[in-house]
């Protein structure tokens, strides 16, 4: 099994009680080795998370941005989540016209388009009667 981050792709390997360094592992992704692995006797909501979650670490690192651990952790929770709750997304892909995805989507960390001016958000004013959030582990 694959998973393709334009112009990646990278292997899915699953392990039964997956260790490295002598920790215990739900998954890694090994940018060097271009290979995401998970631990095979998860159970499957834990799995499909963890692969989301090791995807998003890959999709930040090809794009050349570090974020911080429960940036991924809240990302990946995101889109299992949003995938759970809306199941005709995932088969979107799968039922739609496969050329008209195949000739005009590029998914390229490369081709994203920029936001222009005429586009962007105005700043929001620094509120000082507003404590700033502390980084916290989740």
């Amino acid at each position: 099994m694959k998973i393709s981050i334009s112009p990646y792709e990278l292997d899915i390997v699953e392990t039964p009680n997956l260790k490295r360094d002598g920790e215990e592992l739900n998954g890694y992704m090994d940018s060097d080795a271009l290979e995401i692995g998970i631990d095979s006797v998860s159970p499957a909501p834990i799995k499909y998370n963890t692969l989301w979650h090791e995807a998003v670490h890959a999709v930040f690192e090809i794009a050349g941005i570090s974020v911080p651990e429960h940036t991924v952790v809240i990302a990946a929770n995101g889109v299992t989540q949003i995938l759970k709750d809306n199941p005709w997304m995932s088969s979107l892909y799968a039922t739609s016209n496969q050329m008209e995805w195949d000739d005009g989507y590029s998914a390229d960390v490369d081709d994203v388009p920029r936001r222009s001016k005429r586009h962007t958000r105005p700043q929001r004013p620094e509120r000082p009667d507003r404590p700033e959030r502390p980084d916290r582990p989740i």
